[in-house]
């Protein structure tokens, strides 16, 4: 299976991303709460966009209101489809 795919993998049409990892730090009623979570967003996405979502995310993960964030490592990934399953037909593609 391996060889099959790197043998057709330039044949694959695959998703561009980029993947942040960023340590957060959010302050409440009872300290700190410091931890290291992960963003996906298209190639594009420029730094403050992706740290203003990583705070934002942070923010409503803990709660609080004051956070801070900073990026600790960037990633490429390219993900190709392997399968698609029959329900996948059961999800709207529109409102």
């Amino acid at each position: 299976m391996e060889k099959e795919f790197s043998q057709n993998k330039n044949l694959l049409i695959g998703n561009k991303m980029d993947f942040y990892m960023y340590k957060y730090s959010c302050k409440g009623w009872f300290g700190n709460i410091t931890n290291i979570n992960h963003i996906v967003a298209s190639e594009n996405t420029s730094k403050d966009e992706i740290i203003a979502n990583a705070i934002d995310h942070s923010k409503k993960t803990t709660g609080s209101l004051n956070c801070d964030v900073r990026l600790l490592q960037k990633y490429k990934m390219i993900i190709y489809p392997e399968k698609s399953y029959s329900s996948l037909t059961e999800l709207p593609f529109h409102d």
